[in-house]
C-alpha cells in the first residue's frame, strides 16, 4: 500500500468497480424512476468515460465526447487567476494539426448494428482533442467545438474518416473555466449552427480569413453561426452558466441555470441578466433593463445542468411536451411543466422522473434519441468541480455511464438510415410522432437541397395547420424554396408559429420588400398572439429603420402588452438600435407626436430615452431634450421623460447647460411649483433655485422622509457645498435612522471640521449601532480621526468601546505623530492576516459593483 500510494490505490479500485458495470445493467445504482418509467445501462466504461455531450446522427448512431482532457488543455501553463478564479495561460492553443498539442479528449461514436437497442460497436472518429465539449455531424462532416475553436472535419463519403485537416470555422472562445466554455452545438431549423458559453468565460470571435471585426463578449451568450455565408452572431447576450441548449417542437429555446431557477427562456436580440461585477457588462451599455430567468413556481432551488423536452408520443400525457431537467448535483432527473406568462413562460418542478442514491451519479446531459427514450449521460463521480479532479491527478477519469430513460416497454428504434430515404419519404416524416424524426429529415432536406420536394412541402403548408404547417415551412426553407412569394402566404397562416417562423426566417436577409415590411406592420397592429408579436419586435431590431420603425409604432399601440415579461424592453431595444445606426430617421420618428400616446411607448420608450440622451450628455443629446420636451403632447408625457432624464443625468455634474434645455425647464418653473421630476432633472443639472429649494425640502420636517432622503442622495451624489450646513444641522436632531444613515454616508464627502465634531457628539448620544457607525465614519479622514483620538484621549469616548477595525482605521489615518496615543489605549496594534483578507475583499467588492 505504501509503495502504491493511497491515490493511485483508490484509482484502481474505482476504476476496477467502474469496470464491472455492463450494458443493461442497473444493480447497484440505487435507482428509483417514476411509475411507469424504466432506466437502462446502455454503455459503461472502459468503452466511455467522462461523457460530457451526446448526439444522434441519421443512422440512429449515438455520438459521445469524451472530456478526459478535463480540468486543462494540454500544453498550456496556468500563470495566474484573476479575482473570480478565472484561469490565465499563458497563450492560447494553436487548432489542430500542425502545430496542435494533442489532449485526451475523443469522439466516439456508438452503433446498435442490429436495432436490439444495445450499442454492441464503437470506433472513435478523432481523438487527441484538447479540450472538447461537444459534436454534431451534419454537412458533409461534423462539427466539433474545441475552445478556442469551432472546428469541422470533412466527411464527404461518410466512412467516419476525416478526409483532412479540419477547417477552423470560428476562432476565440475562451478558455478560463471548464464548466462554462462554449458548449451544446445544435442545429435550428433555419439552418444556423447555435451553441452557448457559459458565465465566466470570455470570448473575442473571429472568423479565420474573414477580415471584419470581432465580435467580442464577456460571459453567457447564446450564440450562433451560418456555415455557409459564415455569419456569425450573438442570438441572445446574458443568461446563467449556460451548459445545455433544450428546444421545443415550436423550437423555442431554453438553458438550465446554475441560479437556483429552473431554466431561462431566450428570445432573439434579447439581453440577459448577469452577475455584472462578475462576468461583465452587456455588449450594449443602453440596454437599461434586462430579462431574468423564467418565473419559478417550485419550492426549492436546485442547479439545472441540462435540459430537454419530451417530444415524441412514447411518453404518457403528463411527461408530453413538457420537460426533462438533469440535476447534477442531487442525482436526479427532474420532470418540470412550463406554463404561459405573457410571452414568455413560468416554470414549475413536478417531481423526479428519475432518482439515485448513489452519489456517482451525475447527468449532464440530455438527449432524445431515434425511439423517443431520453438518454443520459453519466459523469459518473462523486464531485464534478474541477478542483478535487486537479488534486487528485484526475480521480477516476476512467469511469463513465449513457443510460436510457423511457416508458416501460418503449422498442427501439430498430435499424434507420435516413440518407436512404427518398424525397417522398423524407417529407412523409415530417408527421412523425417524434420531434428527433422530424428535425432529421429536415436535416437530410438541407443537405441535398432538392428543389423536387417545394411543390409538396408549399401544398402541405397551405392546406395543414399546427405542427404539420410548420414542419412544412422549415422544410420549404430547408429545401431552398422560402422566397418572397412563399413569405407573403405563410404571413397570412391560421398557425401562429407559422407566421412567427416567417417573420424570424424573413429577417436573417435584414431588409424585406415593401410589399412584406406592409404586411409585418399589419401584423404588429393586428395579429393576436403575443409570441407572435414577440417575434416582431425581434426582428423588425435586424431591419432599416424605415421598415423597422413603423412595426415598432404597431406594436407599441398594444396596451395588452403592456405588463409582457418582454415585449415593453424589446420595443425599447428597436428604438435603441435605429438611434445608433440610423440616427436622423429615428429622430424624425420619434418627433411624431401621435406616436407619444402610444401606452408602450410612454411606458417603456420614452423613459428611457430621456435616459438614453442624458447618460451620453454631449450638448447636443442635451439639446435633444430640450426638443422632445418641447413635441410632447401633455405634462404627464413630460414627467415621464424627466424621469429617465433623471436617471441619466446621475453621477457626474453637468458643466455646460444648453440654452434651449434651460428654457424647456424654465417653463416648468414658470407654471407653478415643480413637481419632484422637475425638480430632479433641475439638481441634477445644478439649477441654484432647484437646489436651494431642495435644500429646505431637505431641513424641513414636514416633508415626506422619502422625499427628504431623495433629496439628501442627490445633492450628496452633486457634492453639493451648501450640503454640509444642512448636514450640520440636520445630524443633531433627526430622529429617523434611515435619515441619519443617508446623513453619515453624505457627510462624508465634506471635509468640515464641524461635521466630524458633530458626529462625535452623536457617537456619545447614540446605542451600540449608531456609535459605531459614527466612530466607522470618523475614522476614515484624517482631521476627523485626530479629533476622535482627542475625545478618546480626553475621557469623553471610553476607549474599550471602540472597535477593533475602527482602532486599525485609526492607525493607518493619523500618522506617526498619533501613534503613541493608540499604544496609550489600546497597546500594540496590528492587523491579522485575515484580517488583511477580509479588508481586501471588502475593497474589491466595492471596485467591482459599479463604473467609477
Amino acid at each position: 500500500m505504501k509503495r502504491m500510494g493511497w491515490v493511485a490505490f483508490l484509482n484502481a479500485l474505482l476504476l476496477t468497480l467502474g469496470r464491472g458495470a455492463e450494458a443493461g445493467d442497473t444493480q447497484g445504482q440505487g435507482f428509483t424512476a417514476d411509475t411507469g418509467l424504466a432506466v437502462e445501462l446502455v454503455v459503461a466504461e472502459p468503452e466511455v468515460a467522462q461523457p460530457v455531450s451526446l448526439t444522434f446522427d441519421e443512422r440512429g448512431r449515438m455520438w459521445v465526447v469524451q472530456y478526459l482532457q478535463y480540468p486543462f488543455p494540454a500544453g498550456l501553463t496556468v500563470v495566474g487567476h484573476d479575482e473570480y478564479w478565472r484561469v490565465q495561460y499563458d497563450h492560447f492553443p494553436p487548432p489542430p494539426p500542425p502545430h496542435h498539442t494533442l489532449g485526451k479528449d475523443r469522439v466516439t461514436i456508438f452503433e446498435d448494428r442490429d436495432g436490439d437497442g444495445k450499442f454492441e460497436a464503437h470506433k472513435d472518429f478523432v481523438t487527441g482533442l484538447n479540450i472538447t465539449t461537444s459534436v454534431l455531424p451534419g454537412r458533409d462532416g461534423v462539427w466539433v467545438m474545441n475552445p478556442p475553436h469551432l472546428l469541422f472535419y470533412p466527411d464527404a463519403n461518410h466512412d467516419d474518416v476525416p478526409d483532412g485537416d479540419p477547417v477552423v470555422h470560428l476562432a476565440g472562445f475562451g478558455l478560463e473555466d471548464m464548466h462554462a466554455v462554449a458548449n451544446s452545438l445544435t442545429w435550428g431549423p433555419d439552418g444556423w449552427l447555435y451553441g452557448c458559453q457559459g458565465s465566466t468565460c470570455t470570448a473575442t470571435v473571429t472568423r479565420p480569413g474573414i477580415d471584419e471585426p470581432a465580435v467580442a463578449f464577456k460571459g453567457q451568450c447564446v450564440f450562433r453561426y451560418e456555415p455557409e455565408s459564415r455569419r456569425f452572431e450573438i442570438f441572445a447576450e446574458g443568461g446563467y452558466n449556460n451548459f445545455g441548449i433544450a428546444v421545443d417542437e415550436k423550437w423555442r429555446l431554453f438553458t438550465g441555470t446554475n441560479g437556483g431557477l429552473i431554466g431561462v427562456h431566450y428570445v432573439q436580440g434579447g439581453y440577459y441578466q448577469k452577475s455584472f461585477p462578475k462576468h461583465g457588462p452587456l455588449t450594449n451599455p443602453y440596454t437599461f433593463g434586462y430579462f431574468g430567468a423564467m418565473e419559478d413556481r417550485s419550492s426549492k432551488a436546485k442547479l439545472s445542468q441540462a435540459m430537454v423536452f419530451c417530444a415524441a408520443d412514447v411518453w404518457p400525457a403528463e411527461y408530453r411536451n413538457q420537460l426533462l431537467v438533469a440535476r447534477v448535483m442531487q442525482q436526479r432527473i427532474d420532470l418540470c411543466a412550463l406554463t404561459p406568462a405573457g410571452s414568455s413562460y413560468a416554470a414549475q418542478e413536478i417531481r423526479p422522473a428519475l432518482s439515485s442514491s448513489d452519489q456517482h451519479f451525475r447527468p449532464v446531459d440530455l438527449k432524445i434519441g431515434p425511439d423517443g427514450a431520453a438518454y443520459i449521460a453519466d459523469w459518473h463521480k462523486t464531485n464534478v468541480t474541477w478542483n478535487v479532479s486537479a488534486e487528485a491527478g484526475g480521480l477516476n477519469a476512467a469511469s463513465g455511464r449513457i443510460y436510457r430513460l423511457s416508458p416501460k416497454d418503449t422498442p427501439h428504434a430498430g435499424v434507420i438510415d435516413f440518407r436512404r430515404l427518398s424525397a417522398t419519404e423524407l417529407v412523409a416524416k415530417l408527421d412523425h410522432p417524434n420531434q428527433w424524426h422530424r428535425e432529421m429529415a429536415r436535416r437530410m432536406m438541407r443537405e441535398r437541397r432538392d428543389a423536387t420536394m417545394i411543390p409538396q412541402l408549399t401544398k402541405r403548408m397551405a392546406e395543414t395547420t399546427g405542427q404539420a404547417a410548420l414542419e412544412a415551412l422549415w422544410g420549404l426553407h430547408a429545401c431552398g424554396g422560402f422566397n418572397t412569394e412563399a413569405a407573403a402566404t405563410s404571413l397570412h397562416h391560421a398557425d401562429p408559429f407559422v407566421r412567427l417562423w416567417t417573420i424570424r426566417l424573413l429577417g436573417d436577409d435584414r431588409t424585406v420588400t415593401p410589399a412584406l415590411a406592409k404586411q409585418l406592420r399589419d401584423l404588429a397592429q393586428n395579429d393576436a398572439d403575443s409570441q407572435v408579436r414577440s417575434q416582431l419586435a425581434c426582428t423588425a431590431k435586424r431591419l432599416p429603420a424605415a421598415m423597422a420603425l413603423p412595426i415598432a409604432e404597431g406594436l407599441a399601440r398594444r396596451s395588452e402588452d403592456l405588463k409582457d415579461p418582454h415585449l415593453p424592453l424589446l420595443l425599447w431595444w428597436i428604438a435603441e438600435d435605429k438611434l445608433r445606426t440610423e440616427r436622423e430617421t429615428t429622430l424624425r420618428w420619434l418627433a411624431n407626436s401621435p406616436l407619444w400616446e402610444a401606452p408602450l411607448f410612454q411606458s417603456s420608450i420614452l423613459p428611457r430615452l430621456g435616459q438614453r440622451f442624458t447618460t451620453e450628455r454631449s450638448e447636443e443629446n442635451l439639446k435633444l431634450c430640450a426638443h422632445l420636451l418641447s413635441v410632447a403632447p401633455d405634462l404627464k408625457t413630460k414627467r415621464e421623460f424627466l424621469r429617465g432624464m433623471a436617471l441619466g443625468l446621475a453621477g457626474n455634474k453637468v458643466e455646460v447647460i444648453p440654452s434651449e434645455l434651460e428654457a424647456r425647464l424654465q417653463e416648468f418653473w414658470n407654471a407653478g411649483p415643480p413637481d419632484s421630476e422637475i425638480l430632479q432633472v433641475s439638481v441634477r443639472l445644478g439649477s441654484d433655485k432647484a437646489i436651494s429649494l431642495a435644500l429646505m425640502q431637505l431641513g424641513d420636517d414636514a416633508v415626506d422622509e422619502k422625499q427628504r432622503i431623495q433629496w439628501l442622495q442627490l445633492l450628496a451624489d452633486r457634492r453639493e457645498p451648501r450640503l454640509a450646513e444642512t448636514l450640520l444641522a440636520l445630524l443633531p436632531k433627526t430622529s429617523s435612522n434611515a435619515l441619519r444613515n443617508e446623513a453619515l454616508a453624505a457627510a462624508q464627502q465634506f471635509g468640515d471640521a464641524r461635521i466630524g465634531h458633530t458626529i462625535i457628539s452623536l457617537a456619545l448620544q447614540s446605542d451600540e449601532i449608531w456609535r459605531n457607525k459614527s466612530l466607522t465614519i470618523l475614522s476614515s479622514r484624517k482631521s476627523w480621526a485626530v479629533a476622535l483620538l482627542a475625545a478618546v484621549d480626553e475621557g469623553k469616548i471610553d476607549a474599550k468601546l471602540v472597535p477593533r477595525d475602527v482602532v486599525l482605521a485609526l492607525k493607518a489615518n493619523t500618522g506617526e505623530e498619533k501613534q503613541s496615543l493608540i499604544t496609550k489605549h489600546w497597546g500594540a496594534v496590528h492587523q491579522t492576516p485575515e484580517e488583511k483578507l477580509k479588508r481586501m475583499a471588502e475593497i474589491r467588492q466595492i471596485l467591482t459593483q459599479s463604473k467609477g
